[in-house]
């Protein structure tokens, strides 16, 4: 990554990034009523909250793994199923410390808290692609594309 970048990424921080608003439910949501809000809203996950603090996210991959999988009703509270105590980034920490905790955690969204602990936001892998192309884009258009070696023949046949 070019220099200019890296020094960027890390002046910049994630209030001036500016993380989106985020969906958020209360404990006592049913999954059937956050699965049609992250479907009407076009989200991939919610924000489980209680007078402003995160409880946990529920997302596209905690309804298959803990709803569908467990065959738990439509009616089970998002509180038994959501991923409680998520990994959060505050609005003072630089874009480079937002990218370094994502990707480190294998994260595709992350709330945004402020220094009190309050939910401001979430941020998604795509908010962030997005962000870069639009502010460096000769630098993300001139990437080379990365491949993987093709398995030319099946192991062991």
């Amino acid at each position: 990554m070019p220099k200019d970048i890296q020094a960027h990424l890390r002046n910049e921080t994630v209030a001036e990034f500016g993380p989106r608003p985020g969906l958020r439910v209360g404990p006592t949501t049913t999954v059937r009523e956050a699965v049609t809000l992250m479907q009407e809203e076009r989200s991939g996950c919610v924000l489980v909250c209680e007078e402003g603090k995160l409880l946990g996210i529920f997302t596209e991959q905690d309804y298959v793994r803990r709803v569908l999988h467990k065959h738990l009703d439509g009616e089970t509270p998002i509180i038994q199923c959501m991923s409680g105590n998520p990994k959060t980034i505050r609005l003072t920490d630089s874009v480079a410390a937002l990218i370094d905790l994502m990707h480190k955690g294998r994260l595709r969204r992350l709330p945004v808290v402020d220094d009190d602990g309050n939910v401001v936001g979430c941020v998604s892998v795509t908010n962030l692609v997005h962000h870069l192309a639009e502010h460096f884009p000769a630098a993300v258009y001139k990437l080379a594309p990365v491949s993987k070696p093709v398995q030319q023949q099946r192991e062991g046949a």
